[in-house]
């Protein structure tokens, strides 16, 4: 079950994920495989909400690009993680700064992948078929 988070901003979602992640490598250390699956289910959910998070500042900008290089990093050795975490990162960059070749648009509402209810959806072609992260 997907937790609630009642102030969705940009540090509470950091604050969420880092709190999924320490009982995520609690529960690999010991062992409890039902566990390990459940907290992973809960954490894409919570990375799809940081992608999906406006940034109202430059800092805020930064964090979330900061955040997807230290996903990279963490997933270092899984090679479809880093993948994804890549079209993570592309996506960011596009949204903030627009396409290579193009002028950046000083809004920060330019989304290049495809939102759902359920989850966001990214298309790459550099990576391979579209990707999704689901919410629940």
């Amino acid at each position: 079950m997907r937790q609630q988070i009642p102030d969705s901003t940009l540090i509470s979602l950091f604050e969420s994920v880092g709190s999924k992640w320490q009982q995520l490598h609690d529960a690999v250390r010991n062992g409890d495989d039902h566990l390990v699956w459940q907290i992973d289910q809960e954490v894409n959910p919570l990375i799809a909400e940081v992608v999906e998070y406006r940034a109202k500042t430059s800092t805020e900008v930064h964090q979330q690009l900061a955040f997807i290089a230290n996903l990279i990093r963490k997933d270092a050795d899984d090679r479809g993680c880093v993948l994804r975490d890549a079209s993570l990162m592309s996506m960011l960059l596009e949204r903030y700064f627009g396409r290579q070749g193009q002028t950046a648009s000083a809004d920060t509402t330019h989304w290049n992948g495809r939102e759902s209810k359920d989850g966001l959806y990214l298309s790459d072609g550099d990576f391979g078929e579209d990707q999704f992260i689901s919410r629940s």
